[in-house]
Parts: structure tokens; sequence; C-alpha cells
């Protein structure tokens, strides 16, 4: 494993606990604990869905450090592709919360727009990254 492997692999290391932070406030939420909150049904599956989809690209990210590793991308290329990874699962999570935050919202804001960007930047560095790996 590179260094840089290591690096981003670590960050994404230090990254995981605010998702659980994250799943423990839902569970805690659903449990009755933040009546005061008063989450719509909307909000509650806006943050379900931003929590889950964290995970699922944060996990992604941390074994795409790796396969960075043998796409014989040069440096430029391959950090693109590390951070890629990584801002990917922060943005996705951030449109699915941002997109639903305010006081008895039951749609979306402009925040949303965020799921968009995250789509691209994934859907680039996947391909991008399966292209490097067959051609080396």
């Amino acid at each position: 494993m590179s260094q840089d492997a290591k690096l981003m692999c670590a960050i994404i290391l230090f990254i995981i606990p605010t998702i659980e932070f994250g799943g423990h406030f839902l569970l805690r939420y659903m449990q009755g604990k933040y009546k005061h909150l008063a989450l719509t049904p909307f909000q509650q599956r806006m943050f379900k869905s931003g929590h889950s989809h964290a995970g699922v690209f944060t996990i992604m990210a941390l074994i795409c450090q790796l396969l960075v590793d043998h796409a014989g991308y040069g440096d430029s290329v391959s950090w693109f592709l590390r951070i890629g990874f990584i801002a990917s699962a922060i943005l996705i999570s951030g449109g699915f919360f941002f997109g639903a935050m305010g006081p008895g919202r039951t749609t979306t804001n402009r925040w949303i727009g965020l799921l968009s960007v995250s789509i691209f930047l994934v859907t680039t560095c996947l391909i991008t990254l399966g292209v490097g790996l067959i051609r080396a």
C-alpha cells in the first residue's frame, strides 16, 4: 500500500465516527428522545438516506484508495481520484441533510443540488478508476 493510500485511509477512518454519531442520533430520535425537534416524515426519510449513503460511499472510498495504487495514473489523477471518492461521500450525505433542513420542511430546498454534484463526481471517479485498472 502506498503512503498516499495509507494517509487517505487514515483520514477516512477518522471520518467514520461522524457517521456513527449520525446513526446514534437517528436511533435516539426514533426512540423519541428528541421530540422537541419535530422532524417531518420527509425530513426523517431524507436524514436516513443521508446517513446510509454516507456509510456506503465512505466504505467505497476506503476500498478505492487501494485500487488507485494499481490504476497506473500519475500523481495528479491519483489524487483527484483519492479526494474525489471521499468528497462524493461528504457531498451526497450533505445534499440529503442540508436539502431537508428547515422547520416543517416537506420538500427539498436548493441544497439538494449537492446530490447532482456528488453523482457526477463519483461517476467520473468510478469510470476513470475502472479505465485505469483495465489499462494497467
